[in-house]
């Protein structure tokens, strides 16, 4: 039997190439304004765990692993404040395990602007990556395409 290739359409592989640059931008452009918007929490505290809860999936998403959503509270200045935690295990581990108390970085001017370690609110670098990823394979296909098409 003979192979036959898929050849897309110039105009669809450029829109496709457009649609994951876009994203890319907007995950890159999230993620550069979450660490400006962070780059004060210098100040470290205790945070008391308060209440734990596990999903089947990866922040919501459905799927492979767990994410185990983590309340927090702590006290700075003698104000309460409140906040919460994702960690992503690939399987599946005792909810007790997050019931630890965890020292956070906050930022002393904004108490309630935190960062916790370990957390996966905030990263962003790796769909990032992967946006551009397929933004660059969409290209380079387009441009393949274009390339066919002008041989013929």
């Amino acid at each position: 039997m003979a192979k036959k290739d898929m050849v897309l359409p110039a105009g669809i592989l450029k829109i496709l190439a457009v649609i994951f640059a876009v994203s890319a931008v907007l995950f890159a452009a999230d993620t550069v304004v979450y660490r400006i918007s962070h780059r004060n929490c210098t100040e470290t505290v205790l945070a008391h765990a308060e209440h734990a809860e596990r999903e089947s999936g990866r922040k919501g998403a459905k799927g492979r692993g767990y994410t185990y959503t983590v309340e927090y509270s702590y006290e700075y200045g003698g104000e309460e404040y409140s906040c919460e935690g994702y960690f992503i295990e690939d399987s599946l581990a005792d909810i007790n395990m997050f019931y630890n108390d965890k020292e956070i970085k906050i930022d002393p001017e904004r108490p309630e602007v935190y960062i916790i370690g370990g957390s996966a609110d905030g990263g962003g670098y790796g769909l990032s990556l992967l946006l551009l990823a397929a933004s660059a394979v969409s290209i380079v296909l387009a441009a393949e395409s274009r390339r066919k098409a002008s041989d013929k």
